[in-house]
């Protein structure tokens, strides 16, 4: 796998599933979607963002990467070095991280199975409540 796909792979795991008509970047850019004025921009809103140097236009919405702690535009190439950095990491890594994560399951398994079982009673799903 080369690193154009790995960087896909990344991008795909850590999009936040978050659009939106306009976001600043971790790094202070802020993005706007100017396609169509597919928004409810005020005319004046639009006009400043458009003649504003500080801002970037984007065609479509505003996609959001998280990874970090930090919330990155995807338009935005400040995310690529850090990212290259963490995919080095992981695939450098990549038995003992896929070690570790077999034994946090095994042992959130065995404290699953250790917790006392109570027959009778219909457990609450967790989705509706």
């Amino acid at each position: 796998m080369n690193y154009k796909q790995l960087l896909i792979v990344f991008e795909e795991s850590f999009k936040s599933g978050f659009a939106g008509c306009r976001h600043t970047c971790d790094c202070g850019i802020e993005y706007f979607d100017d396609s169509d004025n597919r928004w409810d921009w005020d005319e004046e809103e639009l006009k400043s963002l458009r003649s504003d140097p500080d801002t970037i236009g984007v065609q479509g919405a505003v996609e959001i990467i998280e990874f970090e702690g930090a919330t990155y535009v995807l338009d935005c190439d400040c995310w690529r070095q850090r990212a290259e950095r963490i995919i080095g990491f992981i695939m450098g890594h990549d038995y003992q991280i896929a070690t570790m994560l077999n034994t946090v399951q095994a042992i959130a398994e065995l404290e699953i199975r250790r917790r006392p079982k109570v027959r009778g009673i219909k457990p609450l799903n967790p989705l509706t409540h």
